[in-house]
């Protein structure tokens, strides 16, 4: 074995010691249930064992050459670069702990200025800012109220929460800081792109709140969202202030809590957005019996969690049937000119519910309910077994068998049109009195139908396909779609290849146009003469004209995945939320 081998052996078999030996100092898991051995070991051994290899290698050639001006033996070069790698690694290994402890040092003092913040500054008289007084008591009894339900101390609806917030607005605030609301979280984008501050939290969470300014007019904020290419601006409508409402902007930050060692609470940050782990949020207060309650916020990107609808003029959407779903996953909408029909995805009844939102039926169906439409004064539901229930108007159900899962339905002038799946294939017939008639089977993949019941469209990955009521069938766009899309006002709607971009489809000729009309698009319905678009990151529908342009917009504080229009009002459903359909009569908020 010749020098350079011992040199690299030796100091591979250092570098991998000392390097096990930092990683080891400064190992801080996440989950402490996980040992250093069984994570971080094997990568330690392996980067110290290479640094040392490189660093040995490096050394001996520098020593060879310098000894080409020297007689120096074979002996004397080796052990000069071995003396020169030991120092070399040593050295670094030095220098690595020190800039590791250097880290630990002002994290740790950061984080010290930060605890004791908390545990000092919880009055108001520490709060900073414009606002008056009352109000800044307000945000810190709220906070104060909040730390208290993140730690499940109390309950949304406790006593103690009335006169800090409305019920509304502790429902949903509450829910998100408690678990139960977790997909609220899903919708929001944020302020600065280092560290983005996710929920639910798993720790509980407190709060110190830092300002609060007086805010009037367009706030404007800076959002983070990778979709939309980093950082963008978003104007911010807030309420007029009056005698009975306030609007402030209200900076604070947020600290997740745990037990230490030795009992007492650590702080930790939640929320690390910038040098002192703050962030900037926009609170509505709401005067009622003299007191000054919390009735709307923003998230720290100017999305509103909670919208003021009575604060800003508009008409609250109502919840229907809540005990009736309180459980369920409305997955789907139909209206008949009578009832307005729900899909529920965790049972096997289909409810049907009145225009003023009471339950007028319930059917058990015998399996699952999969996909709906509604042709003539009949509904038609398909179901997980196989089978497609027609339902007349003040009749009793009819089941048609199918050969296969129901993977779309779709109005005719005379039944419906149906696609199946069939030991892979895809088969697209129709439905009537008589049962099940295939008229042709489509090789590509089909995850959905429309219609404008003389002929069907059906569509996915592979793109557009008409298919006329004789069988046959012609391709109309090649490009990929998927749900939600609709048929109305003669086209075909479905998203854009972009964002918030609205598709349109000109089924005669395949033409395509599109217009920026959202945010993020949930859910897309027709009604005669207008589509409805629902924005999942704002919770608003957006009616929109066949040429494309919005013609009015409306809240409705849940995520808008299927929207229908009974004529008077919007109904829209939430398959995730706790109170998952709503009601809105849009004719009486025209903003």
């Amino acid at each position: 074995m010749n020098g350079l081998s011992i040199v690299v052996i030796i100091g591979a078999i250092i570098g991998a010691i000392l390097g096990l030996d930092h990683e080891y100092r400064f190992f801080t898991p996440f989950d402490k249930s996980i040992s250093f051995w069984a994570s971080d070991a094997t990568g330690a051994l392996l980067w110290g064992a290479v640094f040392g290899i490189c660093v040995s290698i490096a050394a001996v050639y520098i020593s060879k050459f310098f000894a080409r001006y020297r007689n120096w033996t074979s002996f004397r070069i080796t052990f000069t670069g071995g003396v020169l790698a030991l120092m070399a690694i040593g050295v670094s290994a030095l220098g690595w702990d020190y800039i590791d402890a250097s880290e630990d040092r002002w994290s740790t003092g950061r984080i010290t200025r930060f605890q004791t913040g908390f545990e000092e500054e919880t009055g108001v008289e520490t709060i900073q800012g414009n606002a008056a007084t009352e109000f800044k008591q307000a945000i810190l009894n709220w906070y104060t109220v909040a730390s208290r339900i993140a730690s499940k101390d109390v309950t949304v609806d406790a006593p103690s929460v009335l006169p800090a917030s409305t019920p509304e607005y502790a429902e949903i605030l509450g829910g998100m800081l408690d678990g139960s609301r977790s997909y609220d979280w899903d919708r929001l984008t944020w302020g600065d792109p280092g560290e983005p501050c996710r929920g639910p939290f798993g720790d509980p969470v407190s709060f110190r709140v830092l300002s609060v300014d007086d805010a009037e007019g367009l706030v404007k904020f800076k959002p983070w969202d990778p979709a939309k290419g980093g950082l963008f601006d978003r104007d911010v409508s807030i309420p007029p202030q009056s005698e009975e409402i306030a609007v402030v902007a209200a900076t604070r930050q947020i600290t997740l809590l745990s037990d230490a060692d030795d009992g007492t609470i650590k702080y930790r940050y939640a929320c690390p957005r910038s040098e002192d782990a703050a962030s900037r949020v926009i609170f509505v207060l709401c005067k009622g019996g003299g007191i000054w309650r919390v009735c709307g916020q923003t998230d720290t990107s100017g999305l509103w969690i909670a919208y003021p609808y009575e604060a800003m003029g508009d008409v609250r959407p109502v919840h229907i049937a809540v005990n009736e779903l309180l459980d369920a996953k409305p997955f789907q909408l139909a209206f008949d000119e009578t009832n307005i029909w729900i899909l529920n995805a965790r049972g096997e009844h289909l409810l049907a519910l009145s225009l003023d939102g009471h339950i007028v039926r319930d059917l058990v169906l015998g399996g699952k309910p999969v996909q709906s439409t509604v042709s003539g004064d009949d509904i038609w539901v398909g179901t997980d077994k196989e089978v497609i229930v027609q339902i007349p108007t003040g009749g009793e159900p009819v089941d048609h068998g199918v050969p296969g899962k129901v993977i779309g339905l779709a109005s005719a002038e005379d039944g419906i049109w149906a696609v199946v799946e069939s030991n892979g294939r895809r088969i697209v017939g129709r439905v009537s009195d008589s049962g099940f008639e295939p008229h042709r089977e489509v090789i590509a993949v089909i995850t959905g139908i429309v219609s404008d019941g003389e002929r069907a469209w059906v569509y996915g990955p592979n793109g557009l396909l008409r298919i006329d009521i004789d069988g046959s069938y012609e391709t109309r766009i090649s490009r990929s779609l998927a749900a939600p899309i609709a048929w109305g006002t003669g086209a075909i709607w479905a998203r854009g290849s972009a964002p918030g971009y609205l598709l349109r489809i000109n089924p005669s000729d395949g033409s395509q146009t599109e217009f920026k009309v959202a945010n993020k698009i949930a859910g897309i319905g027709t009604s005669s003469d207008a589509v409805w678009v629902g924005d999942s990151e704002q919770r608003e529908v957006i009616r929109i004209t066949p040429s494309g342009t919005i013609s009015g917009r409306w809240r409705v504080n849940i995520n808008p995945e299927q929207i229908l229009f009974d004529g008077d009002a919007l109904w829209v459903a939430d398959p995730d939320s706790s109170k998952s359909v709503v009601r809105l009569p849009i004719s009486l908020n025209t903003r």
